[in-house]
């Protein structure tokens, strides 16, 4: 497998501190005309962006992050 060039990216993971899942989640559904599926994990709420994990080489996915006691959060210092 290629590390890093034209067929691959360097950046294969992303994650997006929100601090209203819900509306987060409209507000990317609704621009990207898409469907995210929500799964709670280590007390952390996630939103998936669609992937394909068959299809992983040179693909950028990520999620929405939630966590009610303010571990993540959005901001200047995250």
């Amino acid at each position: 497998m290629e590390k890093i060039g034209e067929k691959t990216n360097a950046l294969n993971w992303f994650e997006i501190p929100v601090n209203d899942m819900k509306r987060a989640k409209k507000f990317y559904e609704d621009i990207l005309e898409i469907s995210m599926q929500e799964h709670e994990m280590n007390n952390i709420n996630m939103a998936f962006f669609p992937f394909d994990p068959e299809m992983q080489s040179g693909k950028v996915s990520g999620a929405l992050t939630y966590s009610a006691n303010g571990d993540i959060k959005p901001g200047s210092d995250g």
